[in-house]
């Protein structure tokens, strides 16, 4: 389900290349499937994920954590 995170993440590196953002914001990340792609593309980032659901929340960072992935922040916001 992490299909549309890589497109994005692909696609970044075609457009911009070499490209080495500080933070990365992703609003409504749900389980995080959008933002461990990214999170994985660009490891020196700050990466901070917010959704209204805290179960979501809880099971996107263990997910996350699970799959190697240190660098994302989830906080539950609106």
């Amino acid at each position: 389900l992490d299909g549309a995170g890589r497109g994005v993440a692909e696609w970044l590196a075609r457009v911009r290349p070499g490209w080495s953002p500080r933070r990365i914001l992703d609003l409504g990340s749900g389980l995080g499937h959008n933002t461990v792609p990214v999170a994985r593309a660009f490891p020196q980032a700050e990466v901070v994920a917010i959704d209204l659901a805290a179960p979501m929340l809880r099971y996107g960072h263990a997910r996350a954590r699970g799959m190697g992935v240190a660098n994302v922040t989830f906080m539950q916001g609106n």
